[in-house]
């Protein structure tokens, strides 16, 4: 048996296997640098443009939200100023008295509110405005029109009053005006312009609504400053050279106000962003800007993005969108980006798709080299198996099973023509002389057992490359593990019938002073044999510990050895310290499992099921399972599984006596068992998958003992 390392070497004889492999991969290496030129090709031109929109798209619906929130803020306020003035019902001469202890709470919510105005249509006002860190009112009484009183509030408290000329009445105000033309209740906006009480530009919202009484109506008006719009615009840059600036349309002029202004050096200042509001577009001196208003006249004034260059011929992107605010009033956005920040951004993304498409070549590459190796390896192996056919008196037939410690065949030997089971173990094993040492005695020590219930090994012996082997008998039939998945719970006197020929093989095995240490469900197989149905084989006596010896490093006497679910707790707690009523108590956790097909402890974990065992009494398998289970069979389980093994039957005989000592023992007949298997005979061949079922004479399930050879100072518990 050659190692992988002898059979992957490229030899002559397989060179035809590689030639697939290489055009595959200069394939992909044409695929790979057709793709990298598809990347550099769509970045020069493409993807400029749809960089350009994303960025300008980005930067518009910014804006539009900023705008929406502030104005749509604005106008909740306003509602909820009206209904709080509605509850008060107050007449004209009580404003100057009460009204500031429910609006000022506005100004102070608010921070961009910069007053707030309350006429009704026979002439009385009410403003309420900021300044200097103070807030002042002034109320104009109807029946004197042309007399302001006012009023200077420092923490709640008038601390000041005086009265003042004034020749505007509030109906002559544009929000007023535009208040009226609405219908009550809806909001109206007015174009931008400068406050007469605070002199700062910025545009009002205004309702009106009929006083409770019937007898008025009011006008209320909440006004907001803009110079904290050219704050956030000057702020706002789509990208490391582009701008963004919000204008209004002045009909009367035929000229662009600005109102938030984009990013320059003479507005880097609060006072001057103030100042400049509603200033012309063009006045701003920006040239970009200028081209830009003069390619979008050009294109009709229309929403959308264009492409120009200034009169210095630098090419720039530029995105107009109009902002809403009511159905009569709308805003402007033009956000600008220079082509040569965006060719910056496409540089880096082209770079970053160039690697990824590199590493996807060679990612791909290496899925189509591993994937074909290993098909070449596999072809190499079969080639090499097929001149390895002949091993010692045996010849390999088929390989039917591998594993991490070995490869198991069907054979026959050449002279008997039984047909046999050869195991091949790792090379590995023949190099390691205390592991060599470990399988030549397991093999013995298995060899000795001759009760027709335990498993039968033939031979075993060292090819001439060092690789060892054991020849064993070829079994037909089901694991109970796999019949209890098939079938569900057993009929106690089926079960008794199993565990009566389990029973009799381990009381061999304890009385030559051997103790099998893992017995559970998937190390028996039921089948046919001699023409007798429901005939039990023990396997796995690879684990057996010989009570008589002491054998060092070979046994791992401190290593947990055997499967949790049927651990005995006296193997948990000490694990040198198994014996015959180990045994018993693992041969009473499967006749648990036969009977209710769950194991007598569950959890999380191995540790959680070890700890059950230890200090958890079990369940009955009648309360378990829900079903009839008689008495005497249920006594003799739940014996077996006591935790003081002095308690538990006295051996495997004798355990075997108890069984045909039941009520139902003799139950189930070989009859009842023909009968079974001839019905059942397809659902047990093939794989372990309950949909794929071939004959049952064709069923061959072999002794894998690949979890329990171990190499000597590789300590593992067994699951």
């Amino acid at each position: 048996m050659k190692t992988f390392t002898q059979t992957f070497t490229l030899d002559a004889r397989f060179a035809h296997l590689y030639r697939p492999l290489a055009r595959k991969l200069i394939l992909i290496i044409i695929a790979t640098v057709v793709l990298m030129a598809a990347v550099l090709a769509y970045s020069d031109h493409r993807l400029v443009n749809s960089l350009s929109e994303r960025l300008i798209e980005k930067s518009t619906l910014t804006i539009a939200e900023k705008l929406h929130h502030r104005f749509d803020t604005t106008s909740r306020g306003l509602r909820i100023a009206q209904r709080q003035i509605d509850t008060l019902k107050l007449d004209a001469h009580e404003w100057q008295g009460r009204l500031f202890a429910v609006l000022e709470p506005f100004l102070a919510e608010y921070n961009r509110l910069d007053s707030i105005n309350l006429a009704d249509s026979a002439g009385n006002e009410y403003v309420l405005f900021k300044r200097s860190g103070e807030i002042r009112t002034r109320f104009v009484d109807a029946s004197t029109p042309s007399v302001g009183h006012w009023q200077r509030w420092v923490d709640g408290k008038v601390m000041e009053e005086w009265t003042r000329q004034i020749d505007v009445s509030p109906k002559d105000r544009p929000w007023y005006q535009g208040a009226l033309r609405r219908e009550p209740g809806a909001h109206y906006w007015t174009q931008p312009y400068a406050k007469l009480t605070t002199e700062k530009i910025g545009v009002s919202v205004a309702s009106r609504w009929p006083r409770p009484d019937g007898s008025d109506q009011y006008v209320m008006a909440f006004n907001i400053t803009l110079d904290d719009i050219s704050r956030y615009t000057a702020q706002l840059r789509p990208s490391d050279h582009g701008m963004t600036v919000i204008f209004n349309e002045d009909y009367w002029n035929e000229e662009y106000v600005t109102i938030g202004h984009p990013p320059t050096p003479t507005l880097d200042d609060g006072k001057a962003l103030s100042s400049a509001v509603l200033l012309t577009v063009r006045g701003l001196g920006v040239a970009a800007l200028d081209a830009a208003l003069d390619a979008w006249e050009a294109d009709g004034r229309s929403e959308g993005i264009i492409a120009y260059s200034t009169k210095d011929q630098v090419p720039w992107w530029a995105g107009f969108s109009s902002i809403e605010l009511d159905e009569e009033h709308a805003v402007w956005s033009a956000v600008l980006i220079p082509e040569s920040d965006v060719v910056g951004s496409i540089a880096q993304l082209r770079n970053l798709s160039l690697a990824g498409t590199v590493t996807t070549g060679i990612l791909l590459a290496a899925v189509v080299f591993i994937t074909s190796m290993r098909s070449i390896r596999r072809q190499m192996r079969a080639a090499v198996d097929q001149v390895e056919r002949k091993l010692g008196q045996y010849q390999l037939k088929q390989k039917i099973g591998e594993g991490g410690n070995g490869a198991v065949y069907r054979a026959q030997h050449a002279l008997l023509r039984r047909p046999t089971a050869i195991k091949l173990m790792n090379p590995d094993y023949a190099r390691n002389e205390a592991a060599r040492e470990r399988f030549e005695r397991e093999v013995q020590i298995t060899s000795s057992l001759n009760h027709p219930n335990t498993i039968a090994i033939y031979d075993y012996g060292q090819t001439p490359d060092g690789t060892l082997y054991y020849a064993m008998e070829l079994l037909a039939g089901s694991t109970l593990e796999r019949l209890l998945r098939f079938s569900g719970p057993l009929p106690a006197g089926r079960v008794i019938y199993i565990l009566e020929q389990m029973a009799g093989s381990l009381a061999e095995a304890h009385e030559k002073g051997l103790i099998h240490r893992d017995i559970k469900p998937s190390n028996a197989i039921l089948g046919e044999r001699g023409g007798l149905f429901d005939f039990i084989k023990m396997l796995d006596f690879g684990l057996v510990k010989e009570l008589t010896q002491v054998d060092g490093d070979l046994t791992h006497a401190n290593v947990l050895i055997g499967t949790p679910l049927y651990m005995a707790p006296e193997i948990i707690s000490q694990p040198g310290q198994a014996s015959p009523q180990s045994d018993l108590y693992a041969l009473g956790a499967v006749g648990y499992f036969l009977l209710t097909a769950r194991n007598v402890f569950e959890g999380e974990s191995a540790v959680e099921i070890c700890a059950k065992h230890l200090s958890d009494p079990p369940m009955p398998p009648s309360k378990r399972a829900g079903l009839a289970v008689p008495e005497d069979l249920e006594a003799i389980i739940l014996a077996c599984l006591e935790k003081d093994l002095t308690r538990r039957p006295g051996g495997a005989a004798k355990l075997r006596d108890s069984l045909i000592g039941c009520r139902d023992a003799g139950s189930w007949t070989q009859q009842n068992a023909r009968e079974w298997w001839q019905a059942h005979s397809t659902a047990f061949t093939g794989d372990d998958s309950p949909h794929k079922a071939p004959s049952l004479s064709k069923t061959e399930l072999l002794v894998d003992l690949d979890k329990r050879m171990m190499p000597t100072g590789v300590n593992s518990a067994k699951s």
